[in-house]
């Protein structure tokens, strides 16, 4: 018999229970809910910014147990959301990947690694991971502990002042370096830290969060442990869903910048994500505490302008306000440290500053617990002090009332012989005392002298020996006492005599070493340097010979200023530059001094290989371990291999001893100067953006180096950066005043940024420099292209004349250039005598021994400038913004094809003189003459370039031959769309275009 289901009085079976609390349920009919009081303080809200977004919609898989109320925060992988978990009673925080990512499983596997860091991190101060699932559309999700505060920007901001509640910020501080001390320990850093990712609750609790941007340093599993075990390293290495292989993981991010560039190191701004490692979170803590102390962080401006700033590691502003915040030295040198731009002179994790801070907290304890008991110390004699005095006046008023009841006429005059015998004796011994005080006064102030110039501050010497003189003269002191006085006083003037002498010799010797950095390095000027004889001319300068009397005088006269491997290493270059020049005598003498004043055996093997040429010695080193190498070895190592052109390992060498000598000013120095490239050319982008952080971190060694603030200019103006280029120029000057090199830059750089007053000035006073020998000439040329530029071209001719009176310049290429003012000059004042004159001046000077293709090239160059700048291919604006008369651009014309010519038949196999002649024709209307012009070039360049094609389709149009002209038009055009084009290619395209309508 079949039942009727609807009959069935068989209770239904229930769902399965997603959660304990549905089981119990199920089981009993209740379910157990314990609540605790509410958290009732505003400090520990955590607000829904939006209660409307549709992402609250979202339902996890297989977790009932989650309502979700809204979104509290959105970044830039994905929302997060305010959660409820009515199993266990409490809120929770669900981050979810943003659907527009989710397809991305590079985004997908760095979300998930997130969750797996974050549940791995078992550290108070880190917030912790309860679970990681799908969501409904099978988007991960992750929950945590909801944290409830506010960030430390927020306290931050609402300061009303930096000074104010600094202890409680830097107790906040010493508890982010502890956070981060564990988890460098376990290899992971954080990569985004700053302010806004420092969580700070109402009962004290500090948290970082947000590491959506964590990197693992050490990948691998158990079997990693276990090895790491096995050599007793205490680090714990993390696991993720990349640590197997190299996928499509971080290495995908290489070149990119990630994180917030005002608290980014050098390193992570440019974008090698792969080079970040623990000193990266600690310029972030440096950060941090830069604006901590100061209000602001090390960087400001829109963040374009920032990420520049920290690509070069532009502290400056950031060390000038942690100098005058009047913070604990302690903490601003900390900061300093933190900050430094090479990541080998911070700290090498947040450990070691964790450290630091605690232990300044320590000292300030310390300090405030001493300064209660000597508080508490003064209270009690003050009492005692007070107490006394009480009796003493009880006892005074005891003896009055004896005297005026048992008084009587003979006893009164007693009292008064005896008054009178008191007083004298008081007065006595007053004068005994004030005799006894003076002499202690005296005494005191030169016991002071003393110990000031023991100490040899001899300004605090001086003053004191000077104040004990006035206080005995002023105090009528016996003439023993004076003559005591005026001994110490000649005693320590006389060492005052001996200090400045001695630091004279010092900043001389500062000095040298300076210039004995540069003599072996690529000439600041136009002239060709003869290396050797600058390092002769540069120690004669210093009044050394060291080419005279025995050796050990020689090597005296170093050791008597305290120089050995320093002034070795130049001994070395000039010795090896003497050796190439065929002087072996000479080489081998300078070998000699360099042992002498450089005894270290390991530096004399080398400078035995490096004399030798021993290349395949060199490399070994080379590739050995240097890590207990010694600043001076690697730097002489470095030096050899330079001058045997292994430039790569070189720098190898040179980024070894940075790493392992972070504090070493010379292989900063050396190692940045390498990369810095010359005043005419444009250097290399990555060598740029490494050399500017090691400028930087010499700078901090050495602050007083002028050299060092060129160069660093030089770098920032490489690199685009003109107004901060500036900036370091001007230091330069104001370091040495005197330099004719600082200020000719200086002024070279105010013309670039239009700064004609300015620039002018200089120049003006760079020409009445005699030294070095190349300033004055360019100095002069310069102000005749002012001239020019200001509008006043009639004073240019002045100018270039007197430049080129000077002979500075023997590269012909260079000093051709002096007499371009003077045809630019022709041209606008219409004077044909000009142009002639620099004909005139190069014909003659061309002959004096050069080649003739040097002569033809010569030639060229004002052939070129007449094209260039007078026919409008490339006129300098704002010089010829009015426009030329039709006669005088033609007389022109004639001198430059008269002077193409002549540079043609010197250098008939250069193509670039074929194009001057064929332009100047073209320019000229004489269209059959340019022609075959254009052609040689063409043959010369083996198929010529888009320039010359782009010339010949204008030359075959004006001569009517259309079709040829159109072919050679597209072949340019053609070439220009599929490969990399200058401004002046785009100049002559749209001039062709124009022409060929």
């Amino acid at each position: 018999m079949t039942r009727d289901s609807s009959d069935d009085s068989t209770p239904p079976t229930p769902p399965p229970a997603n959660s304990v609390i549905q089981f119990i349920e199920q089981k009993t009919g209740e379910a157990p809910r314990v609540a605790l009081r509410a958290e009732d303080s505003a400090n520990v809200s955590a607000p829904v910014i939006d209660a409307t977004s549709a992402e609250k919609l979202a339902i996890p898989q297989g977790r009932g147990n989650y309502q979700l109320m809204g979104e509290i925060a959105r970044g830039g992988m994905g929302v997060v959301l305010k959660g409820h978990d009515t199993d266990l009673g409490r809120d929770v925080a669900v981050k979810v990947l943003d659907a527009r990512l989710a397809e991305r499983m590079d985004v997908v596997q760095r979300f998930v690694e997130e969750a797996q860091i974050g549940g791995q991190l078992q550290h108070p101060g880190i917030v912790p991971v309860y679970d990681l699932g799908l969501m409904g559309d099978d988007r991960p999700y992750f929950t945590m502990k909801l944290v409830k505060g506010r960030t430390l920007a927020t306290l931050l901001a609402n300061r009303e002042n930096p000074r104010s509640e600094r202890a409680r910020m830097i107790d906040i501080f010493e508890s982010v370096c502890q956070t981060m001390a564990y988890a460098h320990s376990r290899g992971v850093i954080h990569r985004d830290l700053k302010p806004a990712n420092i969580m700070v609750g109402a009962f004290g609790e500090v948290q970082v969060v947000d590491w959506g941007l964590a990197k693992v340093l050490a990948r691998g599993g158990t079997a990693d442990e276990k090895a790491a075990h096995q050599v007793h390293t205490q680090m714990t290495v993390l696991e993720t869903v990349r640590s197997e292989g190299s996928g499509s993981g971080s290495e995908s991010m290489f070149g990119s910048v990630l994180g917030t560039p005002a608290y980014m190191p050098p390193e992570q701004a440019r974008g090698h994500v792969d080079r970040l490692d623990e000193r990266a979170d600690v310029f972030a803590l440096g950060a941090i505490l830069c604006e901590i102390l100061t209000g602001v962080p090390p960087y400001l401006g829109e963040r374009d302008e920032v990420i520049g700033a920290a690509s070069l590691g532009e502290t400056d502003d950031a060390f000038g306000r942690l100098d005058a915040c009047e913070a604990d030295a302690e903490l601003v040198k900390l900061a300093k440290q933190c900050l430094m731009s090479a990541p080998a002179a911070r700290p090498g994790d947040a450990g070691v500053v964790a450290e630091r801070v605690h232990a300044y907290v320590v000292t300030v304890e310390d300090r405030a617990h001493r300064a209660e008991v000597e508080a508490t110390a003064a209270r009690v004699r003050a009492e005692e002090e007070r107490k006394a005095r009480k009796l003493t006046l009880a006892l005074g008023a005891a003896v009055v009332a004896v005297v005026l009841v048992g008084g009587g006429g003979w006893l009164f005059v007693q009292n008064e012989r005896a008054a009178q015998e008191r007083a004298e004796t008081a007065r006595l011994r007053a004068a005994a005392e004030q005799d006894r005080q003076l002499a202690g006064e005296v005494n005191e102030a030169l016991n002071a002298a003393s110990v000031f110039a023991g100490a040899q501050e001899w300004d605090e010497a001086v003053l004191a020996a000077e104040r004990a003189r006035a206080l005995a003269e002023g105090g009528g002191a016996s003439d023993e006492l004076l003559a005591s006085v005026d001994s110490t006083l000649d005693g320590i003037r006389a060492g005052v005599d001996e200090a400045r002498v001695r630091e004279e010799l010092r900043l001389d010797t500062q000095r040298l070493l300076s210039k004995l950095r540069e003599a072996g390095q690529p000439s600041e000027g136009f002239d060709e340097v003869d290396k050797a004889q600058a390092f002769r001319e540069t120690f004669l300068a210093h009044g050394i010979d060291l080419d005279a009397g025995e050796l050990e005088e020689a090597a005296a006269l170093l050791t008597r200023r305290g120089l050995g491997a320093d002034v070795a290493r130049a001994l070395d270059t000039w010795g090896s530059l003497r050796r190439e020049q065929g002087d072996a005598e000479g080489a081998e003498r300078l070998l000699d001094l360099a042992h002498i004043v450089d005894p270290d055996e390991q530096r004399a093997h080398l400078r035995a290989a490096m004399f030798d040429r021993n290349l395949e010695e060199l490399r070994y080193l080379a590739t050995s371990s240097l890590e207990g190498q010694p600043p001076g070895t690697v730097a002489l190592l470095a030096s050899a291999l330079l001058r045997l052109e292994e430039r790569d390992l070189a720098l190898s060498v040179f980024r070894a001893g940075v790493e392992n000598h972070p504090r070493d000013f010379e292989l900063h120095y050396m190692l940045a100067r390498e990369l810095t490239p010359g005043p005419d050319n444009a250097g290399v982008p990555e060598e740029l953006a490494e050399a500017a952080p090691l400028w930087r971190a010499a700078l901090a060694i050495q602050p007083e180096t002028p050299l060092a603030r060129l160069f660093l200019g030089r770098v920032l103006k490489k690199a685009g950066y003109l107004e901060r280029a500036i900036v370091q120029y001007e230091a330069a000057v104001d370091m040495d005043p005197d330099d004719g090199v600082f200020r000719f830059r200086l002024a070279q750089i105010q013309g670039n940024l239009e700064r004609f007053d300015e620039a002018t000035a200089n120049f003006r006073r760079t020409a009445e420099m005699d030294e070095p020998e190349w300033i004055r000439g360019w100095s002069l040329s310069s102000l005749s292209w002012d001239a020019l530029l200001r509008g006043d071209p009639s004073s240019a001719p002045g100018f270039v004349r007197a430049a080129w009176e000077t002979r500075t310049a023997e590269n012909w290429r260079a000093r051709t250039w002096m007499l371009v003012p003077l045809v630019l000059a022709s041209a606008v004042t219409e004077d044909e005598d000009l142009v002639l004159e620099a004909r005139e001046l190069v014909t003659e000077w061309s002959q004096d021994g050069w080649t003739p293709r040097s002569r033809g090239l010569i030639h060229n160059i004002l052939a070129w400038a007449i094209v260039k700048n007078v026919a409008g291919v490339e006129r300098v604006e704002p010089l010829l913004d009015r426009s030329i008369s039709a006669a005088a651009e033609q007389v022109l014309l004639v001198h430059a094809v008269e002077l193409a010519r002549i540079a043609v038949d010197h250098a008939p196999m250069e193509a670039e003189v074929w194009n001057t002649l064929g332009q100047a024709h073209y320019r000229a209307g004489e269209f059959e003459d340019a022609l075959p012009a254009f052609l040689k070039e063409n043959e010369l360049e083996r198929g010529g370039d888009a320039i010359n094609w782009l010339c010949l389709a204008m030359t075959h149009h004006a001569l009517g031959n259309e079709a040829v002209a159109r072919d050679w038009y597209d072949r340019a055009v053609d070439w220009m769309a599929a490969n990399e084009t200058d401004e002046a290619m785009q100049w002559y395209r749209a001039e062709a275009a124009r022409v060929l309508r």
